[in-house]
């Protein structure tokens, strides 16, 4: 800052002494003290409102003009004021610890409440700390706002599965208690891998770890399929898109058995749900066939099931004694049953010859002689 000194005698008080000299007079003594005064020059929004009344109780202040002031009144009070004037305007530069992870909380609580427009310093939040700067007096302001603001800041973790990243960032807006934290903002929720991290105040992150447990624990469940007109292999392969859809949720699949499940219970109650509207669409039939009308029923290499596979969403499973059909409309296993009718009903009657001796047979049969032919 720039200075300039001055001094100047004033009349600071006056003592009357009272007595008589020889003339019998009255006298009046004027006790005189020796003032100096300061002018000094800098940036007036280095100062507070606190700073300025400090200020006046140590000396005698007067503004002059284009940022020109005027300390004055006894020497020593005046070097003192000049002096708390240019620690206070010093440029200084510090920084204030933070917990890991917890830069996009301390950004966001800043910026609410507008830190930086009100003590005139400027925040750099880095990793696990917040670099300030500013005029000395705005800086400890600032540092003591800052620790009385977040006094407890914390982090914690909640261990989760890959598969449950997109799961968390879903519940966060859609949990009533993760959403109530979130929008008061008592915490805040990253992520890497492994782990769920949550940074906030104690009480808070203790109330969202609790909670993040529960959504994201798994339980293992048995869904039994009873099958389909007698046979469960046709449900299962009716099933295996929309199982498939579930994904990791379902752990392993038997048309035998059943179907096991793990996930959180949101997720078995979605899968189950899922299950249990496809299973309740499924339209099923059997046709009775005899044994050698099976390979007209399938076809050369598979030929005659994937043209009737092609007729619609359908599952079609050729037995020894019956050809089961299902599917999700009625209307395309009606059209595969009297497919698979037509198709028998229009095979012609097959002979076998081994070398004339079914002939022979035939003969002796019709003359009683010989054994019968078996049905």
């Amino acid at each position: 800052a720039t200075e300039r000194l001055g001094t100047r005698d004033s009349m600071l008080g006056e003592a009357r002494q009272i007595g008589r000299d020889g003339k019998g007079l009255r006298s009046k003594h004027l006790f005189k003290r020796c003032e100096v005064h300061r002018d000094v020059i800098f940036n007036h929004e280095a100062f507070c409102e606190t700073d300025w009344e400090e200020l006046r109780k140590v000396c005698g202040i007067k503004e002059l003009g284009h940022k020109w002031l005027r300390l004055h009144g006894p020497a020593e009070s005046v070097t003192r004021a000049a002096s708390l004037c240019q620690q206070w305007t010093t440029w200084k530069k510090d920084s204030v610890d933070i917990p890991p992870l917890a830069e996009r909380f301390v950004i966001n609580r800043l910026r609410k409440l507008k830190f930086q427009e009100t003590f005139k310093v400027k925040c750099d939040v880095k990793s696990r700390r917040v670099a300030m700067e500013g005029f000395a007096v705005r800086l400890h302001a600032a540092q003591r706002e800052f620790e009385v603001h977040f006094h407890g800041l914390m982090s914690d973790s909640v261990l989760m599965k890959e598969h449950q990243r997109k799961l968390v960032w879903r519940k966060k807006d859609e949990d009533p208690v993760l959403k109530r934290l979130s929008s008061e903002m008592c915490i805040e929720l990253t992520q890497d891998n492994v782990r769920v991290w949550i940074v906030g105040f104690p009480a808070a992150v203790a109330e969202a770890c609790q909670r993040l447990e529960e959504l994201l624990c798994e339980r293992k469940e048995r869904i039994e399929l009873p099958g389909l007109v007698g046979h469960r292999g046709l449900q299962w392969e009716l099933l295996s898109a929309t199982l498939k859809r579930l994904g990791y949720v379902v752990q392993r699949t038997s048309w035998h058995e059943g179907v096991d499940l793990l996930g959180t219970q949101e997720e078995l109650e979605n899968a189950k749900i899922a299950i249990q509207r496809r299973s309740d669409n499924l339209q099923g039939r059997k046709v009775p066939i005899t044994q050698d009308k099976k390979g007209l029923i399938i076809g050369s290499k598979g030929a005659n099931i994937k043209r009737l596979h092609d007729l619609g969403d359908v599952a079609i499973k050729v037995e020894d004694d019956f050809v089961y059909i299902g599917g999700v409309e009625a209307i395309v296993v009606d059209q595969v049953v009297q497919d698979i009718l037509s198709k028998i009903q229009s095979a012609p009657l097959r002979v076998v010859n081994h070398g004339g001796e079914q002939h022979r047979l035939q003969q002796r049969r019709a003359m009683g002689n010989g054994p019968r032919l078996r049905e």
